[in-house]
């Protein structure tokens, strides 16, 4: 089921996670920036209170990219990512309606690094969008 920003906010306001611990990943960042109409999950890095909440809302399993995940249909929340230091990911988030999203080079910088084919599309938008906002 396609998610799109009417659907986003209120999933992640229904957690109550707190705002200070978390940050929104994955292609969350580009449907706010209306680089594409719908994502397909939602992506949440979490540490401190915002985790240790997320792991009272289901099992903790091992995700595969070695980092703990707690999957709730179509959210997953995380406790890491690939290694990337997530305070940094968190402190570089772009607030937008009171929720935190990782910033577009936050994204790219994964997105270059898996370099997987499903991610090739996303690459291209961003670079563009992230050139013409540095040509404004």
């Amino acid at each position: 089921m396609a998610i799109g920003l009417t659907e986003l906010e209120p999933k992640v306001k229904a957690l109550r996670l707190s705002v200070a611990d978390f940050v929104i990943f994955g292609s969350a960042p580009l449907l706010i920036h209306d680089l594409v109409p719908s994502i397909n999950d939602i992506d949440i890095l979490a540490l401190g209170a915002a985790w240790e909440k997320a792991k009272t809302f289901g099992e903790v399993i091992k995700g595969e990219k070695g980092d703990k995940v707690v999957k709730l249909g179509s959210i997953d929340i995380y406790n890491g990512w690939m290694g990337e230091d997530v305070n940094c990911l968190i402190e570089r988030a772009t607030f937008v309606k009171g929720l935190p999203y990782a910033s577009l080079e936050d994204v790219l910088h994964y997105k270059l690094k898996l370099n997987r084919p499903k991610d090739a599309k996303h690459i291209t938008l961003i670079q563009n969008y992230l050139s013409l906002q540095e040509s404004i």
